[in-house]
């Protein structure tokens, strides 16, 4: 594996910045791993880089792209409606991922499925398991997505905490560091159920 260097402004960041993210596979990535199981070699996958922690939200957002194409709308973007911020009642991160799980359910009309990883980060000469580590949990109903993630320092110390929910040409999402979530970015046209769940919110 290459070390933690963004594969879009090539800046090296440190344990719980960013994150690894794995794309669609072409075909000549699906061959080199292939190959690699075959020959029992090692090394960085060419569908998979780094990305900090100002690009790996929009990494995973891309994640059903193939690299290379990713790579190109990462780096040359379209111009895209802004977010829109809306202020709410301090909010712990679980309970926040808890409003997300509902709504998912409400809006979802296709069966769900769930993935989770843990992804360490060796620093400082640590190894898994006394290392920082990012835990994930993607829930996907057909054109929803609800990613969860929690970056920890060590099992006693929370670095930063993110629920976003995407849907098709929207987003909702509240992003924390360690304490409770005070705001939530949006973006697109949101569903009904979740323009009166973020008003809820912010009373």
């Amino acid at each position: 594996m290459r070390p933690p260097i963004c594969a879009v402004c090539a800046r090296e960041f440190g344990p719980a910045e960013g994150g690894l993210v794995r794309f669609v596979a072409r075909p000549s990535d699906t061959e080199w791993r292939e190959r690699m199981e075959r020959e029992r070699l090692v090394g960085h996958p060419p569908d998979t880089d780094w990305f900090c922690g100002e690009h790996v939200a929009a990494a995973r957002a891309s994640a059903h792209l193939a690299i290379d194409a990713a790579l190109e709308a990462m780096r040359h973007p379209q111009p895209v409606s802004e977010f829109a911020t809306h202020p709410i009642r301090p909010i712990a991160p679980d309970a926040l991922a808890e409003v997300f799980r509902e709504l998912l359910a409400a809006l979802a009309a296709e069966p769900v499925t769930t993935t989770t990883a843990r992804e360490w980060t060796p620093m400082d000469h640590a190894e898994p398991p006394y290392c920082p580590y990012v835990d994930r949990e993607t829930v996907t109903a057909g054109s929803l997505t609800l990613q969860l993630e929690s970056a920890h320092w060590n099992d006693a110390e929370l670095a930063r905490t993110s629920a976003v929910l995407l849907g098709s040409g929207w987003t909702a999402g509240g992003h924390g560091s360690g304490a409770d979530i005070t705001e939530l970015l949006t973006s697109g046209e949101l569903p009904a159920a979740v323009q009166e769940r973020v008003a809820r919110l912010s009373r």
